[in-house]
């Protein structure tokens, strides 16, 4: 073997060894996970595990890609020790921050239920979310995942360690062996461009790709954290979609609304966003309750019972909720290309009514860029940990607890200009799950780890609308409670991808205007119009919910996760990747989504029609900045 074949040969063998890790990440991801692929074929698992060896080599090129590029030029000096040094320290380098990530992403997607992505990790570089308060508790929690990151790390140094080679390189200036070095060359970049696109197919190797070889339950399975922060990084600009007319495609979603003829109230609004509620928590779930408040606040509301989330992050809920905008794409939409675009928002359209508008939460300024996001969809003012200014109530980790900032709110609220609309958002309940001391061991946990917390903040509300019932601004409000997103749960509905997005949601006026129970489909962006109905609100705006006041044929709700869409109607949910159906099932039937229903199914055609005219509306207005109606 010559010496520059021995070269290639040993950057090959490091290369090759780099699945080791990779696959070791995939098969911890799958046990970590197991309740959510349990209902998978041993079959289909294999097929996962196969199928996500094409998504590391793709990975493994871009990782290394310098390593490669200059281990693939012929030269003397190449084996020698310090220039073998250099190529140590990139190889090491770049291969430990993808594994790094890996490992993140192992406990991150608990919490998500997707794969880490360009998104999360803007979020992190930039100081979204700050993790300097917390991170020992998460070094403790997870102390597991730092020892499997530490033997990545010994696998990486092992591999190199055995490809060490003493050849001496020797030249040779015949034309033969120059054409062989040539030819070799060419060869190996020929591999490497065909590793950087996984594989000769027209497109790059994508995330929906994994939607060709398994199931939707197993895609997340297939990629890998690395993979995902590359491809949603490159996806920043939607794609012009033209599945029909754009005319036929507007008229059937109507993203304009105008309520007309109605007679304006003017009443105070008060939204709630609870940090990581689910369903499963309340007397809803039909299962011992975590809320007695809530639950108890429901016998006199208006409640929703057929809700849902239309994201699994509190970055993609809030807006959601606010300005009827959902993130149907890799990224959110407070940190996509198109954060700059005005959008109709609740705050920006009652200021036509003379409404006073304050966006609350107690985390620390500039988590997740609420603060900006609060600026820019129109809110008067933002109070957050620095506005309180009492560092004695800080959680350690994320801000202020939940009771004494209820309470802060509705003192700066009464001094608001009625009308007023505040939107608060509440954080105890929230990873590391921690409660101040004198309420530890005062709620129930009921086998969840952040079961307490659930409880420490239903008496946070409790506390709330006790202080509230005793100012004058109170008996004209309506209060509307909703999550964020849901948490994570070991119940095979709620951990399931459908029962991930089921919420309770609560309209409660204390003139007894809103009461019982309304199982029409209800989602996030659903809310702001319905607000806005609910005021009478008379003037044009652009929102991609509808109000669920007003009769609609069709009612759908959205959500994105993991390159793949999902769908949801009175009975039907189903789930699209790269344009295309690849499950549905009869949910009210079927909630554990155990028995596919075929795909030439009548009702399924109907709802791809459906999916088909919102998503080509969604793009389009994204693409040409139609989003506000001044």
């Amino acid at each position: 073997m010559t010496a520059y074949r021995h070269q290639l040969y040993s950057v090959l063998k490091r290369l090759l060894l780099l699945l080791v890790p990779y696959t070791l990440c995939r098969v911890l991801f799958y046990i970590l996970y197991y309740s959510q692929f349990k209902e998978c074929t041993f079959t289909d698992v294999c097929v996962a595990h196969l199928t996500g060896l094409r998504f590391d080599v793709l990975v493994i090129c871009w990782v290394n890609l310098i390593y490669i590029l200059v281990s693939l030029i012929p030269h003397k000096r190449y084996f020698n020790a310090g220039f073998q040094n250099v190529l140590k320290i990139i190889y090491t380098g770049c291969n430990s921050i993808a594994f790094l990530c890996n490992c993140i992403d192992l406990a991150y997607y608990g919490f998500t239920h997707k794969r880490f992505g360009y998104d999360t990790l803007i979020q992190l570089t930039q100081g979204q979310i700050d993790l300097s308060a917390q991170l020992d508790n998460y070094i403790l929690d997870y102390v597991g995942l730092v020892l499997l990151f530490v033997v990545l790390v010994f696998i990486l140094q092992f591999g190199w360690n055995i490809s060490k080679t003493s050849a001496v390189f020797k030249t040779s200036n015949s034309v033969k062996a120059v054409g062989i070095n040539i030819g070799t060359a060419c060869l190996a970049l020929v591999m490497v461009f065909l590793g950087l696109r996984g594989g000769w197919q027209y497109i790059p190797l994508q995330m929906v790709d994994a939607g060709k070889y398994v199931s939707p339950k197993l895609m997340p399975l297939v990629l890998n954290t690395p993979f995902t922060i590359i491809r949603s990084a490159e996806s920043q600009h939607l794609e012009d979609l033209h599945f029909m007319p754009q005319s036929k495609a507007f008229n059937m979603v109507k993203p304009v609304h105008h309520f007309k003829s109605q007679k304006r109230t003017d009443k105070n609004v008060v939204i709630l966003i609870l940090e990581g509620f689910s369903k499963e928590f309340t007397g809803l779930s039909g299962r011992k309750s975590l809320t007695p408040f809530l639950d108890s606040l429901m016998t006199q509301s208006l409640v929703f019972t057929n809700a849902w989330s239309n994201g699994k992050q509190s970055i993609e809920g809030i807006p959601a909720i606010l300005s009827g905008m959902p993130s149907l794409m890799p990224t959110s939409f407070i940190n996509s290309v198109y954060c700059t675009h005005p959008v109709n928002s609740l705050a920006q359209l009652l200021k036509h009514n003379g409404y006073t508008s304050a966006f609350f939460h107690g985390g620390k300024n500039g988590t997740m860029n609420f603060d900006a996001y609060a600026a820019a969809a129109g809110f008067d003012k933002y109070y957050g940990m620095r506005e309180y200014n009492n560092d004695a109530d800080f959680d350690g980790s994320w801000g202020i607890w939940d009771e004494p900032y209820l309470r802060y709110c509705v003192n700066e609220i009464s001094k608001f200009k009625v009308p007023f609309l505040s939107s608060i958002f509440t954080l105890s309940s929230h990873h590391p799950f921690k409660l101040p001391a004198a309420y530890k061991n005062k709620f129930p946990k009921n086998g969840l780890d952040i079961g307490p917390c659930i409880g420490y903040t239903d008496y946070a509300l409790r506390q709330f609308f006790y202080s509230a019932q005793q100012k004058p601004w109170y008996k004209n409000t309506l209060f509307v409670i909703v999550p964020d997103h849901t948490a994570n749960s070991n119940d095979p509905f709620y951990a399931n991808a459908l029962g991930q997005h089921a919420i309770p949601l609560i309209f409660f006026t204390p003139d007894n205007s809103f009461k019982g129970q309304c199982s029409t489909l209800m989602q996030h962006i659903d809310i702001m119009p319905s607000i806005l109905d609910t005021l009478g609100f008379n003037r044009p705006f652009f929102a991609f919910g509808k109000s669920v006041f007003k009769p609609v044929k069709n009612r759908m709700a959205w959500f994105y996760s993991n390159g793949t869409y999902g769908l949801i109607n009175d009975s039907l949910y189903a789930v699209f990747s790269n344009h295309t159906a690849l499950q549905a099932y009869k949910y009210t039937c079927d909630s554990s989504l155990l028995h596919p229903l075929r795909l030439d199914a009548l009702p399924l055609q109907h709802v791809t029609h459906t999916y088909q005219s919102f998503l080509q509306v969604y793009h389009t207005a994204l693409n040409t900045n139609s989003t506000f109606i001044k």
